[in-house]
C-alpha cells in the first residue's frame, strides 16, 4: 500500500492537468449556457436523442446545451480517469515488483556483508599477526584477538585511544609516522621497529599500514598489520654473526685452504684456477697472489712432478665424494696432509696442513721407538702400558714371555681379562690401575701374585706410575714388575727365623724369671692356704669371717695376673700396636723382674711421667725390659749393684733429632736401664747390637738378646744408644715417640651383676670346676644341666635341643674338644648361643672362635661378673 501512494504521489501531476481540463471544459459549458442557442438547432437536437416531447413549459435551448457539453466533458473526464487508473495500477505492480526484488537483493547483500564481516573478523582474530584499526590521528581503536597475544595485553579498555605512534622506540617513531602518512595518501606504508609487549618482552616487527575507505571512496580510517618478526631478526643476526665468523674463521684458520675450479679437457683433469685461498694457504705454502690464476703457472712443473693430485681432486670435483690424503709434493718438497671436498660440480676445497716436520719427527719417533724397544726387549723386568680403559698398549719381550705369547704385537688391545690370570687377581690390577690414574700419583712395591700360562704362580714387586701427556691429562699407567717369588721366600724363611730365635730369647728370659715367678706364686699359694685354713676354721665354729674370703679372693686374683704376664711374655705370635702407657708397663715389668734377682743386687726406679703414652706392643716393651734387666744383672753378678730405670719426657729439636739417627723432631720418651757392672770397651760396644754376638761364656747366652731389643726399638719408630766405661757400668738409652691415643683401661666401676632364668648347658671336664660354676650360676637364677665331657654334653644336646638356651664349654678336653663340641651344637641348631672358656690353648682365640659362630669367648680363670655379663650378651644379641 505505501508503494501504491508513492507512485500516486509521483504522478500527481497527471491528476492536475486532468482537474484543469475539468476546470476548462466547465467554463465553456457555463459560457454556452449564458448564451442564447438557436431555437431550432436545440429542437433538432432534442428531437434527435431525446425525441419530441411536448411539455407545458417550453426548454430552452441554451439550458439543453449546457446539459450536453456537461455529459460530454464528464464522460471524456470519466475515459481519461479510467485510462490513468488502469495505467496507474499497472505502474504500481511493476514498480511494487521492482521494489520488492531491490529488497531481496538488498537483503541478501546485507547478509552477505555481515557474513563477509564475521568471516574478515574472525579470519583477523585468527591470524598470527598484530592487526590494529587506527583513526586518521594514529589513535588506536581496535586490536585483533592475536594481537593482543602477541603484545601480551590482558585488557584492551585501557589503551583504546591512545596513540600509535607512543608504541614505538624513538628511533621508529619517525618510521612509524611516514608509513602513516603515506597510508592517508591511498598508499601502503611499510617500516620495521623494535617495541616492548606490555609485559616487558623484546620483539622486532614488520608493520604495514594501508589506508581503509567509506562508501564515497574517502579514507576514513588505517589498518596496522604487525608481524612479529624476532625470531626471523634473529636468525639474520646469526646468520650475519655466522657469515662473519666463517670469513674471520676463513681468514684466521690455521689450516691452509683453497677454493678451486678444475679444468678438463676430454673428461681428464688438466690443471684447476684458484678462486678464493685463505692467509694460512699463503703462510703455509709461500705462494703468493694465486686468486685467478692456474696451478700450473703458480706451481711450475706441478703437473708432471705431481699428477696424482690433479687425479685426486678432479676424482672429487666430478664424483663429490671427499676424499683425505696425506702426500709429498715433489714441486714444492713438502708435506701435506689433505681434505678435500666438492661443494658444486666440477669445484673443490681443499683444507691442509704442511706436516712436513711432523713427518721428520715421525721418521725420528720411529727410530727412538725402535731403540727403546730394543732397549725394552733387553730388559729383565717385565714392563708393559695401558690406556686410561687398562688395555694394553705395549709391552717388553719379559712381558709377553711371562703372559706366554710370543709376540708382542698380540697383546696389545687386550685387558687384564683376556690374558692367561684369574679373574679375582685380573680385577685387582684394574683397581691399581684406575688409583694410579685418578690420584696422578705413583703406587710402588705392590706386591702381588701373578699365574703363568703353565699354572705356576709367582709372586712380583709391581710399580705403577701415571701416563701424562703434555698438558698434564693422564692418559694411561705405565707399570714395571719383577719377580720376587725367591726373595719372598727367603724373607719369610728369615722372618721365621727371627720369630724362633725371638721366641727362644723370650724363653730365655723366662728362665731367667723363673725363680722370681716361683718365688711369688709360693707367695700367692701360702696367702690362699693361709686363709683358706683361717676359713674353715671359723666355719668349724660356725663362724663367717668375709675378710678371710676376700683375701683368698685377692690371692687368686693375683694369680691370674701373674699366669696372664707369663703367657704374654711367652706368647709366641705378634700383636698388634696400640696405644699404651709405658709408665704402668715399665712398673709392671719391675715387679716381675724383682724377685728373680740375686739378693745383692738393688732395682732403683725413677718413673717421673705419667698418662703418657705410645704406640706398641706391651710384650715386647716387656721383652726389651727383661733383657736389659737380664744383662744388667749379669754384669753384676759377682758383687752385686744397682740397677737404675728412669723414665723421662723429652722433646728432641732438629739438632737433637739429627744426633740421634736422624729422628724426626717432635715428643719422645726416654727410657734409661743403667747398672753399677764391670762395663763395656768401645770394641764390645760396636758389636753388641750384632746378632749372635755375646760376652757370655758358652751355654749362658744365644747372643740374641740385644739384637732383638734393637729390632724391637726400630719397629717402634724409636732409636737404642749405649754409654759404657770399663770399670765403671753401663747405661742404655731409649727413645720411642709419644701418641695422642688413649689406651682402653678396665673400668674400675663395679656394677650389678646381671641374672636370669634361662636354661645352661655347661660343659668342663674338671669337676671341681664345673660343681662350682653350676653353683654360680645356680645362684644367678639360671637352671643349669652340666656335663664332664663333650661327648656326654653332645647326647645332652641331641635328645632335647629345644631346651637349653645358653652352652658354656670349655676348650681343652679330651675325646672332643670346645670347638668342636660348638661346631656340632651349632649343626644342630644354629641359634643357640655358645660360650667358650679356656687357659690357654694355641689352637682357639676370640677371632677363630667367632668364626665357628661362638657368641663369647671368656679366658680362665673366670670372673663371675664377666661371666653373668657375657651371658646376658650373648642371650640378647
Amino acid at each position: 500500500m505505501a508503494n501504491f501512494w508513492f507512485f500516486l504521489c509521483r504522478r500527481f501531476r497527471l491528476l492536475v492537468l486532468v482537474f484543469l481540463a475539468a476546470i476548462f471544459a466547465l467554463g465553456l459549458i457555463m459560457r454556452c449556457a449564458a448564451e442564447e442557442p438557436h431555437p431550432q438547432a436545440y429542437d433538432q437536437i432534442h428531437s434527435k436523442w431525446f425525441g419530441i416531447v411536448e411539455s407545458s413549459e417550453k426548454i430552452t435551448p441554451s439550458v439543453i446545451k449546457c446539459i450536453l457539453l456537461t455529459v460530454i466533458v464528464g464522460a471524456c473526464a470519466a475515459l481519461i480517469l479510467v485510462a490513468w487508473f488502469l495505467s496507474m495500477k499497472k505502474q504500481v505492480a511493476r514498480r511494487t515488483e521492482e521494489l520488492e526484488q531491490e529488497i531481496g537483493e538488498r537483503k541478501k547483500a546485507e547478509k552477505s556483508l555481515r557474513e563477509s564481516e564475521e568471516f574478515a573478523r574472525r579470519v583477523i582474530d585468527s591470524s598470527n599477526d598484530c592487526i590494529k584499526i587506527l583513526d586518521l590521528d594514529g589513535n588506536l581503536l581496535s586490536i585483533s584477538s592475536g594481537g593482543q597475544k602477541l603484545m601480551e595485553l590482558d585488557d584492551i579498555t585501557y589503551h583504546l585511544n591512545t596513540s600509535f605512534i607512543d608504541f614505538w622506540k624513538d628511533k621508529d617513531k619517525e618510521s612509524a609516522l611516514e608509513a602513516m602518512s603515506k597510508a592517508k595518501k591511498d598508499d601502503a606504508g611499510i617500516f620495521y621497529g623494535y617495541c616492548e609487549t606490555f609485559k616487558g618482552t623484546p620483539k622486532w616487527w614488520e608493520v604495514i599500514i594501508t589506508p581503509i575507505k567509506d562508501a564515497n571512496g574517502d579514507i576514513n580510517r588505517l589498518l596496522a598489520v604487525s608481524r612479529d618478526i624476532t625470531e626471523r631478526k634473529r636468525a639474520e643476526e646469526a646468520l650475519r654473526e655466522s657469515e662473519r665468523l666463517y670469513r674471520s674463521l676463513f681468514k684466521n684458520m690455521l689450516n691452509g685452504f683453497a677454493y678451486c675450479r678444475m679444468l678438463f679437457e676430454d673428461g681428464k683433469p688438466q690443471d684447476f684456477i684458484y678462486l678464493d685461498v685463505n692467509d694460512a694457504f699463503e703462510s703455509q705454502t709461500g705462494l703468493k697472489d694465486v686468486v685467478g690464476r692456474k696451478a700450473t703457472e703458480v706451481i711450475p712443473g706441478i703437473r708432471e712432478a705431481d699428477p696424482h693430485i690433479f687425479d685426486i681432486y678432479g676424482r672429487v670435483s666430478q664424483t663429490g665424494q671427499p676424499e683425505r690424503f696425506e702426500i709429498f709434493v715433489e714441486a714444492l718438497q713438502m708435506w701435506f696432509w689433505i681434505s678435500v671436498y666438492s661443494p658444486a660440480h666440477e669445484h673443490f676445497v681443499a683444507v691442509f696442513d704442511v706436516v712436513t716436520e711432523r713427518k721428520r719427527a715421525e721418521e725420528a719417533l720411529y727410530k727412538s721407538r725402535s731403540m727403546l724397544a730394543n732397549i725394552l726387549d733387553s730388559v729383565p723386568q717385565s714392563i708393559f702400558w695401558k690406556d686410561r680403559n687398562s688395555v694394553f698398549l705395549g709391552c717388553n719381550q719379559a712381558f709377553a714371555q711371562t703372559v706366554g705369547i710370543d709376540n708382542v704385537e698380540k697383546i696389545v688391545g687386550q685387558t687384564d681379562f683376556d690374558l692367561p690370570w684369574p679373574l679375582q687377581e685380573a680385577e685387582s690390577y684394574r683397581v691399581d690401575d684406575r688409583e694410579v690414574m685418578e690420584s696422578n700419583q705413583p703406587k710402588r712395591h705392590i706386591i702381588e701374585p701373578l699365574q703363568q700360562t703353565d699354572g705356576t704362580r709367582l709372586l712380583v714387586d709391581t710399580t705403577k706410575v701415571p701416563l701424562v701427556d703434555g698438558h698434564g691429562n693422564v692418559y694411561g699407567v705405565l707399570g714395571v714388575y719383577e719377580d720376587i717369588t725367591e726373595r719372598k721366600d727367603a724373607e719369610e724363611e728369615h722372618k721365621k727365623l727371627e720369630v724362633q730365635l725371638r721366641q727362644a730369647q723370650k724363653m730365655e728370659a723366662i728362665g731367667t724369671l723363673a725363680g722370681g715367678i716361683a718365688h711369688d706364686f709360693n707367695n700367692i699359694l701360702g696367702s690362699i692356704f693361709g686363709y683358706t685354713q683361717l676359713a674353715l676354721d671359723d666355719a668349724k665354729s660356725n663362724v663367717v669371717n668375709p675378710e678371710f674370703l676376700t683375701e683368698i679372693l685377692k690371692a687368686s686374683r693375683r694369680a691370674r695376673d701373674l699366669v696372664k704376664q707369663i703367657l704374654t711374655l711367652s706368647r709366641q705370635t705378634e700383636q698388634v700396636k696400640s696405644p699404651c702407657e709405658i709408665s704402668s708397663i715399665i712398673k709392671e715389668g719391675i715387679k716381675l723382674i724383682r724377685a728373680s734377682l740375686p739378693a745383692n743386687i738393688i732395682i732403683k726406679q725413677e718413673i717421673s711421667v705419667k698418662e703418657l703414652n705410645i704406640l706398641g706392643d706391651p710384650t715386647q716393651i716387656h721383652q726389651v725390659l727383661i733383657n736389659l734387666c737380664t744383662n744388667a744383672a749379669h754384669a753384676m753378678s759377682e758383687d752385686g749393684g744397682v740397677i737404675g730405670i728412669t723414665l723421662d719426657e723429652i722433646y728432641l729439636d732438629a739438632d737433637l733429632a739429627r744426633r740421634f739417627m736422624k729422628l724426626p723432631p717432635g715428643p719422645y720418651l726416654k727410657l734409661s736401664v743403667s747398672d753399677t757392672g764391670h762395663g763395656m770397651d768401645s770394641r764390645i760396644i760396636e758389636r753388641i747390637f750384632d746378632p749372635f754376638f755375646t760376652t757370655k761364656e758358652f751355654g749362658k747366652g744365644t747372643g740374641m738378646g740385644l739384637a732383638i731389643v734393637h729390632g724391637i726399638i726400630k719397629n717402634h719408630g724409636g732409636e737404642i744408644s749405649v754409654y759404657s766405661v770399663p770399670g765403671q757400668g753401663t747405661t742404655f738409652n731409649i727413645l720411642l715417640p709419644t701418641t695422642t691415643g688413649t689406651p682402653e683401661l678396665a673400668s674400675e666401676i663395679v656394677e650389678t651383676i646381671p641374672r636370669g632364668t634361662e636354661t645352661i648347658l655347661l660343659v668342663d671336664d674338671e669337676p671341681g670346676l664345673v660343681d662350682t660354676h653350676k653353683k654360680i650360676l645356680e645362684r644367678l637364677g639360671y637352671k643349669v644341666t652340666a656335663a664332664t665331657s663333650g661327648v656326654e654334653a653332645l647326647e645332652t644336646f641331641r635328645e632335647h635341643p629345644e631346651s637349653f638356651d645358653l652352652m658354656i664349654t670349655d676348650m681343652a678336653m679330651p675325646h672332643m674338644t670346645g670347638d668342636k663340641l660348638a661346631q656340632e651344637v651349632l649343626h644342630l641348631r644354629p641359634d643357640v648361643p655358645v660360650i667358650l672358656c679356656t687357659g690357654f690353648s694355641d689352637a682357639i682365640n676370640e677371632e677363630k672362635a667367632r668364626k665357628i659362630g661362638v657368641r663369647g669367648f671368656l679366658m680362665k680363670p673366670v670372673d663371675v661378673t664377666v661371666l653373668a655379663k657375657l651371658i646376658r650378651q650373648a642371650l640378647e644379641k
